[in-house]
Protein backbone atom coordinates (compact mmCIF):
# COMPACT_ATOMS: atom_id res chain seq x y z
CA UNK A 1 0.00 0.00 0.00
CA UNK A 2 1.03 3.72 -0.86
CA UNK A 3 0.26 7.18 0.68
CA UNK A 4 -2.24 7.57 -1.27
CA UNK A 5 -3.74 4.91 -0.65
CA UNK A 6 -3.83 4.76 2.91
CA UNK A 7 -4.89 8.57 3.00
CA UNK A 8 -8.11 7.01 0.96
CA UNK A 9 -8.95 4.41 3.21
CA UNK A 10 -9.33 7.07 6.16
CA UNK A 11 -11.15 9.13 3.79
CA UNK A 12 -13.60 6.23 3.74
CA UNK A 13 -13.12 5.84 7.51
CA UNK A 14 -14.83 9.35 7.52
CA UNK A 15 -16.98 8.55 5.39
CA UNK A 16 -18.90 5.83 7.25
CA UNK A 17 -18.97 7.87 9.91
CA UNK A 18 -21.27 10.28 8.19
CA UNK A 19 -18.89 12.75 6.77
CA UNK A 20 -18.46 14.28 3.46
CA UNK A 21 -14.81 14.17 2.66
CA UNK A 22 -12.32 16.09 0.45
CA UNK A 23 -8.77 15.54 -0.36
CA UNK A 24 -6.50 18.69 -0.97
CA UNK A 25 -4.01 18.81 -3.58
CA UNK A 26 -0.64 18.52 -2.72
CA UNK A 27 1.19 21.59 -3.62
CA UNK A 28 -1.90 24.01 -1.62
CA UNK A 29 -2.49 21.42 1.60
CA UNK A 30 -1.18 23.91 3.78
CA UNK A 31 -0.83 20.51 6.06
CA UNK A 32 -4.35 19.28 5.56
CA UNK A 33 -4.50 15.66 3.72
CA UNK A 34 -8.64 15.77 4.00
CA UNK A 35 -11.25 17.79 4.94
CA UNK A 36 -13.91 15.86 7.08
CA UNK A 37 -17.61 17.75 6.70
CA UNK A 38 -20.97 16.93 8.29
CA UNK A 39 -23.04 19.39 9.25
CA UNK A 40 -21.68 22.52 11.19
CA UNK A 41 -18.09 20.23 11.76
CA UNK A 42 -15.16 20.82 10.06
CA UNK A 43 -12.06 18.60 10.63
CA UNK A 44 -8.81 18.94 9.05
CA UNK A 45 -7.02 15.80 8.74
CA UNK A 46 -3.51 14.94 8.05
CA UNK A 47 -2.30 11.16 7.48
CA UNK A 48 1.33 10.30 7.65
CA UNK A 49 2.43 6.88 6.76
CA UNK A 50 5.47 5.74 7.23
CA UNK A 51 8.04 2.90 7.40
CA UNK A 52 9.89 3.55 10.37
CA UNK A 53 9.57 7.04 10.86
CA UNK A 54 7.40 8.84 13.85
CA UNK A 55 5.15 11.46 14.11
CA UNK A 56 7.31 14.72 15.45
CA UNK A 57 5.21 17.62 17.12
CA UNK A 58 6.20 20.22 14.22
CA UNK A 59 3.65 17.92 12.22
CA UNK A 60 1.32 18.53 15.22
CA UNK A 61 1.97 22.46 14.80
CA UNK A 62 1.57 22.60 11.02
CA UNK A 63 -1.78 21.15 11.56
CA UNK A 64 -2.84 22.86 13.96
CA UNK A 65 -2.06 26.01 12.03
CA UNK A 66 -3.73 24.70 9.27
CA UNK A 67 -7.19 24.35 10.91
CA UNK A 68 -6.85 27.42 11.92
CA UNK A 69 -6.40 28.68 8.42
CA UNK A 70 -9.24 27.23 6.79
CA UNK A 71 -11.54 27.54 9.69
CA UNK A 72 -11.93 24.08 10.77
CA UNK A 73 -13.76 23.27 14.06
CA UNK A 74 -11.60 20.75 15.46
CA UNK A 75 -8.02 18.80 13.73
CA UNK A 76 -7.08 15.28 13.34
CA UNK A 77 -3.69 13.35 13.10
CA UNK A 78 -3.52 9.95 11.75
CA UNK A 79 -0.89 7.97 11.50
CA UNK A 80 -0.11 4.26 10.52
CA UNK A 81 2.58 4.18 13.16
CA UNK A 82 3.62 5.85 16.73
CA UNK A 83 3.32 9.38 17.41
CA UNK A 84 6.16 10.91 19.38
CA UNK A 85 5.74 11.68 23.02
CA UNK A 86 6.29 15.13 22.36
CA UNK A 87 4.02 15.37 19.77
CA UNK A 88 1.04 13.91 21.98
CA UNK A 89 2.08 16.80 24.59
CA UNK A 90 2.00 19.48 22.17
CA UNK A 91 -1.13 18.07 20.67
CA UNK A 92 -2.62 17.23 24.27
CA UNK A 93 -2.58 21.57 24.54
CA UNK A 94 -3.54 22.51 20.96
CA UNK A 95 -6.44 19.80 21.13
CA UNK A 96 -5.62 17.93 18.30
CA UNK A 97 -6.48 14.56 18.07
CA UNK A 98 -4.17 11.69 17.92
CA UNK A 99 -5.05 8.68 16.32
CA UNK A 100 -1.87 5.74 15.61
CA UNK A 101 -1.72 2.44 14.03
CA UNK A 102 -4.52 3.49 11.65
CA UNK A 103 -5.67 0.06 9.73
CA UNK A 104 -3.33 -1.72 11.12
CA UNK A 105 -5.67 -4.48 11.71
CA UNK A 106 -8.20 -4.04 9.04
CA UNK A 107 -6.49 -2.26 6.23
CA UNK A 108 -6.48 -5.37 3.64
CA UNK A 109 -10.52 -5.92 4.56
CA UNK A 110 -11.27 -2.07 3.68
CA UNK A 111 -8.23 -2.23 0.14
CA UNK A 112 -10.60 -5.55 -0.66
CA UNK A 113 -14.01 -4.17 -0.07
CA UNK A 114 -13.34 -0.33 -1.74
CA UNK A 115 -11.22 -0.97 -4.90
CA UNK A 116 -12.57 2.07 -6.37
CA UNK A 117 -10.80 3.77 -3.95
CA UNK A 118 -7.15 2.70 -5.41
CA UNK A 119 -7.31 4.34 -8.75
CA UNK A 120 -5.25 2.44 -11.21
CA UNK A 121 -2.98 4.53 -13.55
CA UNK A 122 -1.85 3.90 -17.19
CA UNK A 123 1.98 3.63 -17.03
CA UNK A 124 2.50 6.65 -18.96
CA UNK A 125 0.07 8.40 -16.40
CA UNK A 126 2.58 10.69 -14.53
CA UNK A 127 0.13 12.19 -12.40
CA UNK A 128 0.60 10.11 -9.28
CA UNK A 129 3.88 10.66 -7.18
CA UNK A 130 3.06 7.61 -5.21
CA UNK A 131 3.48 5.80 -8.67
CA UNK A 132 6.43 7.91 -9.36
CA UNK A 133 7.87 6.77 -6.42
CA UNK A 134 7.56 3.10 -6.86
CA UNK A 135 7.94 2.81 -10.02
CA UNK A 136 11.40 5.15 -10.74
CA UNK A 137 12.86 6.37 -7.22
CA UNK A 138 12.90 2.78 -4.90
CA UNK A 139 14.70 0.88 -7.72
CA UNK A 140 17.59 3.58 -7.23
CA UNK A 141 18.69 1.46 -3.85
CA UNK A 142 21.46 0.84 -4.21
CA UNK A 143 23.01 3.13 -7.30
CA UNK A 144 24.89 5.83 -8.09
CA UNK A 145 23.52 9.32 -8.43
CA UNK A 146 25.58 12.04 -9.62
CA UNK A 147 24.63 15.89 -8.92
CA UNK A 148 24.77 18.11 -11.61
CA UNK A 149 28.40 19.56 -10.26
CA UNK A 150 29.78 15.54 -10.54
CA UNK A 151 29.69 15.22 -6.85
CA UNK A 152 28.88 10.71 -6.10
CA UNK A 153 26.13 10.31 -3.85
CA UNK A 154 24.85 6.48 -3.18
CA UNK A 155 21.55 5.78 -2.75
CA UNK A 156 21.52 3.42 0.34
CA UNK A 157 17.67 2.89 1.21
CA UNK A 158 14.64 4.25 -0.21
CA UNK A 159 10.94 3.13 1.13
CA UNK A 160 7.92 5.60 2.27
CA UNK A 161 9.93 7.72 4.43
CA UNK A 162 12.36 9.08 1.95
CA UNK A 163 15.63 8.08 1.12
CA UNK A 164 18.81 7.69 3.02
CA UNK A 165 22.00 8.62 0.84
CA UNK A 166 25.32 8.48 1.27
CA UNK A 167 27.38 11.62 0.26
CA UNK A 168 30.54 12.26 -1.86
CA UNK A 169 32.07 12.86 1.96
CA UNK A 170 31.18 9.22 3.31
CA UNK A 171 28.24 10.52 5.52
CA UNK A 172 24.91 9.14 5.10
CA UNK A 173 22.02 11.56 5.90
CA UNK A 174 17.94 11.05 5.68
CA UNK A 175 15.74 13.26 3.22
CA UNK A 176 12.18 12.78 3.82
CA UNK A 177 9.96 11.90 1.12
CA UNK A 178 8.17 15.35 1.67
CA UNK A 179 10.35 17.27 0.09
CA UNK A 180 10.77 15.11 -3.06
CA UNK A 181 6.78 14.92 -3.22
CA UNK A 182 6.46 19.07 -3.26
CA UNK A 183 9.25 19.12 -5.71
CA UNK A 184 7.73 16.90 -8.23
CA UNK A 185 4.22 18.74 -7.41
CA UNK A 186 5.99 21.51 -8.56
CA UNK A 187 7.71 20.40 -11.59
CA UNK A 188 4.35 18.90 -12.60
CA UNK A 189 2.10 21.85 -12.31
CA UNK A 190 4.39 24.52 -13.70
CA UNK A 191 6.71 22.34 -15.93
CA UNK A 192 9.89 23.27 -14.79
CA UNK A 193 11.42 23.46 -11.26
CA UNK A 194 14.76 25.01 -10.13
CA UNK A 195 17.06 23.45 -8.22
CA UNK A 196 17.43 27.17 -5.83
CA UNK A 197 13.63 27.05 -5.43
CA UNK A 198 14.07 23.20 -3.88
CA UNK A 199 16.72 25.33 -1.82
CA UNK A 200 14.47 28.21 -0.74
CA UNK A 201 11.84 25.45 0.24
CA UNK A 202 13.86 22.94 2.06
CA UNK A 203 15.65 24.45 4.95
CA UNK A 204 18.13 21.03 5.24
CA UNK A 205 20.94 20.10 3.20
CA UNK A 206 20.45 18.37 0.21
CA UNK A 207 18.88 20.46 -2.76
CA UNK A 208 21.23 18.84 -5.08
CA UNK A 209 20.73 15.06 -4.68
CA UNK A 210 17.13 16.54 -4.33
CA UNK A 211 17.50 17.68 -8.03
CA UNK A 212 19.10 14.79 -9.09
CA UNK A 213 16.98 12.20 -8.10
CA UNK A 214 14.46 13.69 -10.48
CA UNK A 215 16.70 14.53 -12.72
CA UNK A 216 16.90 10.66 -13.01
CA UNK A 217 13.17 10.14 -14.51
CA UNK A 218 13.38 9.60 -18.05
CA UNK A 219 10.50 12.09 -18.53
CA UNK A 220 12.28 15.10 -16.98
CA UNK A 221 15.03 17.13 -18.66
CA UNK A 222 17.97 19.16 -17.31
CA UNK A 223 19.26 22.27 -18.18
CA UNK A 224 21.84 24.20 -16.49
CA UNK A 225 22.80 27.73 -15.29
CA UNK A 226 20.23 28.06 -13.61
CA UNK A 227 20.31 24.33 -12.85
CA UNK A 228 16.83 23.82 -13.98
CA UNK A 229 13.96 19.97 -14.00
CA UNK A 230 11.99 20.49 -17.30
CA UNK A 231 8.85 17.72 -17.95
CA UNK A 232 8.55 16.62 -21.22
CA UNK A 233 5.38 15.15 -20.84
CA UNK A 234 3.46 11.70 -21.60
Amino acid sequence: MNPEEFENLVAEHYQTLGFATETTPTTSDFGVDIFATKTNEKIAIQVKMYDSRTVNYKDVMYLFAASKLFSCSRSIMVSSGEVRTDAKEVADKLNVEIVEYFGSRRTTQLASKSPKLIPQISTNDHSKFSRIWKDYIVPLQGQEVRTVTGKSNIIKTVNWDGITRISSNGRPSPIGIEIFEWSYEQLLRRGELTRDEINQHYTNRGSAIIFAVLATLPFVDVTLKPATLHYLGN
